[in-house]
């Protein structure tokens, strides 16, 4: 019952999320511009314990392909999925992971998520990482950091019909602020246009 629950408030909020693509948008961009970040060496502690402690994570669980890339990103353990403990708000809203197609190349791949930099404790420690299925599942390019350096603790991610990533923020007065990030295919970069 506690499961039918969750995944009833799940796609309530995603129904959400989606109705409130349909207002007008207007352009934004991130705090921080996006930075490569270096790959990693060595296994973080969540990474030794599996994924268990993460609920849906989707593609990173379940695709050989996507985990592998995931397991190069994090081995160095700088990096991992934020825990729902380090957000401020309701576990039910917490989703640190999306999937889907994000830069309009129809692989449906794609996959996002709100890292932390394991190096930090500060609030502005949060970040998220993008990585773009090759044509033909031919592996993995990215990571592309749309935000970096940012607090995102009162954050999530999102889709709509598998694709685009909606990052959605969570204020105190319990209104959602949803950003749909966007793909640049002549920078070969993402960008956030932020709906009302």
């Amino acid at each position: 019952m506690e499961d039918s629950t969750g995944k009833k408030h799940m796609l309530l909020h995603l129904s959400v999320l989606s109705s409130v693509l349909f207002l007008a948008c207007i352009q934004g961009t991130p705090k921080s511009p996006p930075h490569q970040v270096a790959a990693q060496q060595s296994p973080n502690e969540p990474q030794r314990r599996g994924f268990a402690s993460y609920p849906n994570l989707g593609l990173i669980a379940t695709d050989p392909q996507a985990s592998e890339v995931w397991k190069q990103f994090t081995k160095d353990g700088r990096y991992r999925v934020a825990s729902k403990e380090e957000f401020k708000m309701s576990e039910e809203k917490y989703r640190p992971y999306g999937d889907g197609d994000f830069n309009g190349d129809y692989e449906d791949h794609d996959f996002a998520a709100i890292v932390v930099d394991a190096m930090r404790t500060d609030a502005s420690r949060f970040g998220i990482v993008i990585f773009n299925a090759r044509k033909g599942r031919q592996g993995y390019d990215g990571p592309s950091c749309l935000y970096r350096e940012s607090d995102l603790s009162r954050a999530s991610l999102g889709t709509s019909s598998h694709g685009p990533l909606l990052v959605a923020e969570h204020r105190d007065d319990s209104t959602i602020k949803v950003s749909v990030v966007k793909w640049n295919l002549k920078q070969k970069a993402y960008r956030c246009d932020k709906a009302r």
